[in-house]
């Protein structure tokens, strides 16, 4: 959480400086005074779906930023939008075009917090640059946002989201050509040899995977496999393929609404097709056949469900002689 509160509270520094502006603070007329304005902040995050318990620990940073940075004659509002929906589960391109739009119309608001997925981001920041209103966000690590194809960026990067020529977004965390080369150079640490990249296929996602690939392959390390895996309920074909290729490391570039704990799972779970039978035509299974597999499979669970009930070593270490790593419930979170 602090890291979070530290990029809003960053965030709110830097707004600062534009409700300052606005706050006047000069003489008017012969009376010196200044006069009093009511401005509006608005932030625009995800509060719908698995990135949730992050989002409102960053509305309630900003909320206590915004109380503790009195700025004179000027009373700040503040109202925090969901650009995700219930139907998707995570962002959504059009609930943020919304609410890039409704900030613009809105002629008291003064800056705009977001976005927390770098996707949105490339939707909204045309938007409020072209009604010139600044943009800070407190998440946004894909590159080409600010930074050129040297940096991992496309080739009409950043330029193609400021259509009027000048910036007016700015991020408070470090972007994607830092986070990607610093884990494959972890991850050579750790002593992988043989690395299966998965990305989520969203910009994030596939930006830092990339990073990730570029840097490993100049540190030596052999790549098992490269691929987009988008949100699906399991990934037991992918886990499979992952075992098959020997990798030593998986390195899953993603937000966490894409579901990387059940990839998480899935990898943890023993390959049930070394106890599978082949069946060359339909019917031609024989029953004693289906009947070992149960067993087996009947004991795994009983061995398991005494472990998480008792604890028990014995059942650890008969689990642990099976090929399964026992994980206790709730431990697949990323």
């Amino acid at each position: 959480m602090q890291r979070r509160w530290t990029a809003a509270a960053a965030a709110i520094t830097a707004l600062a400086l534009v409700m300052g502006a606005c706050g006047g603070g000069g003489t008017g007329g012969t009376t010196g005074a200044s006069t009093a304005k009511t401005v509006k902040i608005i932030s625009s995050l995800p509060m719908t779906g698995a990135s949730r318990t992050q989002t409102v620990e960053i509305v309630n940073s900003i909320k206590m930023a915004i109380d503790e940075t009195k700025i004179p004659n000027v009373t700040v509002n503040y109202e925090a939008l969901d650009d995700a929906t219930a139907a998707k589960g995570s962002w959504d391109a059009a609930q943020e075009a919304e609410n890039a739009r409704k900030a613009i119309n809105d002629k008291t608001v003064v800056a705009y917090i977001g976005t927390y997925n770098s996707g949105a981001a490339k939707i909204s920041i045309p938007l409020l640059n072209q009604a010139g209103l600044v943009m800070v966000s407190p998440a946004n690590t894909y590159p080409g946002l600010t930074k050129g194809p040297a940096f991992g960026a496309e080739a009409n990067e950043p330029g193609v989201y400021y259509p009027n020529g000048k910036r007016n977004y700015a991020r408070v965390v470090p972007a994607d050509d830092i986070q990607g080369a610093v884990g494959a150079t972890w991850a050579q640490e750790l002593g992988a040899k043989k690395v299966y990249i998965v990305h989520d296929t969203e910009l994030y996602g596939k930006g830092i995977a990339d990073v990730f690939r570029t840097k490993a392959k100049a540190l030596g390390l052999a790549e098992a496999g490269y691929e987009g895996a988008q949100k699906a309920d399991n990934y037991r074909a992918l886990a499979n393929k992952v075992k098959d290729a020997g990798a030593d490391l998986v390195y899953y570039g993603g937000i966490v609404d894409n579901n990387p704990a059940v990839l998480l799972k899935d990898l943890r779970l023993p390959d049930f097709r070394t106890f599978a039978v082949e069946v060359k035509q339909p019917g031609a299974v024989q029953g004693e056949a289906t009947r070992v597999l149960g067993r087996y499979l009947r004991d795994v669970l009983r061995l398991y469900e005494m472990w998480q009930k008792t604890g028990s070593r014995r059942a650890h270490r008969l689990l642990l002689k099976l090929g399964i790593r026992p994980v206790a419930a709730g431990n697949f979170a990323n």
